[in-house]
């Protein structure tokens, strides 16, 4: 019987370990799945999430998801989503497609629960890093080519050549990946500085990107590379993509990094010297989106088409930047009604088609807002727009706690995912939406385990 228990004891214990082991390579999958295949995304998200479960130690899993500063915002955010929907004036539909919609919210905090080793966390940087490579390959050769997997059929220079994402989405993971490219970068620089340091603490303080030891030749080649990808990027989202949050989240993300890196600096610091690179950094900025402006012809397209439309929003509010203001206004009266609690989960589509009343602006509108802060503050009031802006808060209070490199990295982020919530449905429309959550897990692990051990790579 002894004997029999034992035996049983451990075909668990190795289901559990194996369950564990190849949940990490789900995992994994689901960042290199992210900016290029929906089908392998969705398989890698439901794989993990029976693996996470099958592979038990729950009260480790647990105390793993409670050490995670984001944990509590989160969970705040779904419990004021699941309250909501009792009071509702939305439909059953409505409903169900908003518990589809944010059940990644809960996704994301269950995987919060493997996400505990730095070399887990290296594979998904390098996961995705490679996926935006295919992806900007795949970019670059739309323009002479009209490639099988890609959205954008057109080719030739003056034309958005998104490939497998629509030109938002692939903006907003090329912005990011510019980046990503600028702190390895950084880190690369660091690893070699702290080496010695890092050995007295026992960590491998080696390069988080793909190589485990490195020379000088290298680190100066993979450095070499690195910039590529960086400038590739650049012309990709400014003169291959016509994507106007894109541009934003592009200027507001590098715009942070790079002024930061700066501003960090001990020297820039000092009292005297502040403002003199503050000026001179400003008139960089300047000079920079002048001439992009400039040169690229379908970003001066972009941009002049939204002058043009807001300033005949009175005329035609079914244009494309008219119809985002009449939704803004529109959403801001319906939040006057409910002010403190909203009218509940999943109820701005049925409100918003009584406001319109007119099927081709409903037919944009009527889904979201396109602002993630009005879509809450009319589903869930002040109580929602508050638990937003706290996600948000306590990831800003995180990021400046860390050392530069780390902090330049998740400020980038926040950024873009704050312009993503101005203009778009950073939570709400799919892939930006699982972007953004998966992504606030990763970067709040890492950033997590940097902090107990201060040279962390």
């Amino acid at each position: 019987m002894i004997f029999f228990i034992k035996k049983q004891k451990q075909w668990f214990d190795f289901i559990k370990n194996t369950a564990y082991f190849l949940s990490t390579y789900t995992w994994v999958g689901i960042f290199f799945a992210m900016p290029i295949s929906r089908a392998l995304f969705n398989t890698c998200i439901i794989l993990t999430v029976l693996l996470t479960l099958l592979s038990g130690n729950y009260l480790k899993k647990y105390k793993v998801i409670k050490s995670n500063p984001i944990s509590f915002p989160f969970f705040i955010l779904i419990i004021i989503i699941l309250i909501g929907s009792i009071y509702t004036v939305g439909n059953q539909q409505n409903l169900l497609t908003s518990f589809y919609v944010y059940i990644k919210i809960f996704f994301m905090l269950l995987f919060l629960s493997i996400i505990d080793d730095i070399k887990l966390i290296r594979n998904a940087f390098i996961a995705f890093s490679m996926a935006m490579i295919i992806t900007l390959i795949s970019t670059y050769l739309n323009i002479w080519y009209v490639l099988p997997w890609s959205l954008s059929k057109t080719i030739g220079f003056g034309n958005s050549h998104h490939v497998f994402r629509d030109y938002i989405v692939q903006g907003l993971y090329t912005s990011f990946f510019t980046t990503l490219c600028g702190y390895f970068y950084l880190k690369i620089n660091t690893s070699k500085k702290n080496t010695s340091k890092n050995e007295s603490y026992g960590i491998n303080n080696n390069l988080i990107f793909i190589f485990s030891k490195s020379s000088i030749i290298k680190s100066s080649i993979i450095k070499l590379f690195i910039i590529i990808l960086y400038i590739l990027s650049c012309i990709s989202i400014l003169y291959l993509l016509g994507s106007r949050t894109g541009y934003l989240a592009f200027f507001f993300s590098n715009t942070i990094f790079f002024s930061f890196l700066i501003l960090d600096n001990h020297i820039v610091k000092q009292k005297k010297y502040f403002f003199v690179y503050a000026l001179v950094l400003l008139i960089l900025l300047s000079l920079a989106f002048c001439s992009i402006y400039f040169s690229s012809e379908l970003l001066q397209n972009r941009v002049n088409l939204v002058v043009s439309e807001l300033s005949n929003y009175t005329l035609n509010k079914t244009s494309s930047s008219g119809v985002r203001l009449y939704m803004w206004i529109t959403a801001y009266n319906i939040f006057l009604q409910a002010p403190l609690f909203g009218h509940g989960t999943g109820s701005y589509p049925v409100l918003s088609e009584i406001a319109f009343n007119n099927k081709l602006i409903c037919d944009i509108a009527c889904p979201h807002p396109h602002n993630q802060f009005l879509l809450f503050a009319v589903e869930h009031g002040l109580i929602g727009l508050c638990a937003l802006l706290f996600i948000i808060w306590r990831f800003l209070k995180f990021s400046f706690s860390l050392h530069t490199p780390e902090k330049l990295l998740l400020l980038s982020f926040m950024a873009i995912f704050i312009v993503d919530c101005i203009t778009h449905g950073a939570l709400w429309l799919r892939m930006e939406s699982y972007f953004f959550v998966y992504m606030f897990g990763l970067l709040m692990s890492y950033a997590n385990l940097s902090k107990k051990l201060p040279l962390f790579i």
